[in-house]
């Protein structure tokens, strides 16, 4: 069907346990003519024929109505019934089978409780995600609530749509306006009620409200790499020295100190303006990127504590973002040889790329602009004390490296 975040507005999950009897395709009936964007098929308590002859009633329902009709968990019988999609949680079939035995035109989400399972979740092909629970809830005997900061962060890092889950009520909905979400989902709202019409039109209006309301901006972390997160400072204390040398030339003394507040591109201006004019400026950079090589794709290992630091940023609700002097090849490198590519998921600037300095606070206002932050919700985690006090100058808070 022709899918789009719209249909995931009001998303009603099924559960007959709410029902006292009444015929569960009647009961999806009324919460579509609520105003339900969206049903899912979860009945813990069916298996084989049963299962499937209900699932073949409520789909009948969805279909005259044009609505999606998504199969939780079950991909073999999303499969024999045609269904629009799946609905996969973490511990279920993989998203890449599920996508294979669907086809690439199958709705398929994905629950994700952390921005590093969403950000996997969308680069594997994933439609949509469901994220929670985002507040308490009965529904589910394992389902934790999430701060909402971490709903956020989630609904900022990725592009398709994000659906919130658990607990939610019309009156608590209005708490999740701001946060980027594209709908909610839910299983007793909707189906624990008399009339299940009226109910779902309570909902489907407390929902259309937050929606009318515009994501709030996001708090971004903002790392540096180099002496932060990797350690590969060592290559970088005789780049100079050892460039030099290989030119016949010393390193003047006044350089150490002029050299200690340059983007790497900057310093190789000053080399070419002052020392060897022969050269050009992308020539040294290139010299410089050859020799710092090895140490971003093979040997530079990780910093204590680096992983944990970046990865309690996301608990905390923040989106993690690299801020590095490095070139980005080295830095993709890196990143990718540790294993932290996937907590970052191509949030990288380069000042190289921005033309900007870390020594003026300019560069962190472009940076938190484009990723739609606040400087004062967001922070910078930096080893070199003039990055800091710029940073500080723009607005950000300041974390330790320690």
């Amino acid at each position: 069907m022709d899918f789009s975040a719209r249909h995931l507005a009001v998303y009603a999950i099924t559960d007959r346990h709410w029902l006292r009897g009444r015929p569960l395709a009647a009961a999806v009936e009324d919460v579509i003519a609520g105003g339900a964007t969206c049903i899912q098929l979860r009945e813990k308590t069916l298996s084989g024929d049963e299962l499937e002859r209900e699932a073949r009633e409520v789909q009948a329902v969805c279909r005259r109505h044009g609505i999606p009709f998504i199969v939780n968990d079950d991909v073999a019988l999303a499969r024999r019934l045609g269904a629009d999609g799946v609905h996969l949680g973490q511990h279920d079939l993989s998203l890449a089978e599920a996508r294979r035995l669907l086809g690439p035109d199958a709705i398929i989400g994905v629950s994700a409780k952390t921005v590093a399972q969403a950000v996997a979740a969308e680069r594997g092909g994933a439609s949509y995600l469901g994220t929670g629970a985002v507040f308490p809830t009965s529904s589910k005997a394992d389902a934790t609530a999430i701060d909402h900061r971490v709903v956020k962060a989630i609904c900022a890092a990725v592009r398709i749509p994000v659906v919130t889950i658990g607990g939610i009520t019309p009156e608590n909905l209005p708490r999740l306006a701001g946060l980027g979400a594209t709908g909610i989902a839910g299983i007793s709202m909707f189906f624990a009620h008399d009339d299940g019409r009226a109910a779902t039109a309570a909902v489907a209006q407390a929902v259309a409200q937050m929606l009318a309301v515009p994501p709030s901006p996001v708090r971004a972390a903002l790392f540096d790499l180099d002496g932060t997160l990797l350690d590969s400072l060592p290559a970088w204390s005789s780049l100079a020295a050892d460039f030099l040398a290989r030119h016949g030339l010393a390193l003047p003394p006044s350089f150490p100190q002029r050299l200690a507040d340059l983007e790497l591109w900057e310093a190789a201006q000053l080399f070419h303006d002052e020392l060897i004019p022969a050269l050009t400026p992308a020539d040294i950079l290139r010299d410089w990127l050859d020799a710092l090589h090895d140490t971003y794709f093979r040997d530079a290992p990780l910093l204590p504590h680096a992983e944990a630091r970046v990865r309690q940023a996301i608990q905390d609700g923040f989106l993690p973002v690299i801020l590095t002097s490095t070139d980005r090849s080295c830095a993709e490198a890196a990143l990718a040889r540790t294993g932290l590519a996937p907590l970052f998921a191509g949030r990288l600037f380069t000042t190289a790329e921005l033309q900007l300095p870390k020594r003026s606070p300019d560069i962190y206002w472009h940076v938190i602009g484009q990723l739609g932050a606040t400087l004062a919700d967001s922070f910078l985690c930096d080893d070199s004390p003039h990055c800091r006090q710029a940073a500080q100058t723009a607005g950000l808070q300041i974390v330790s490296v320690d």
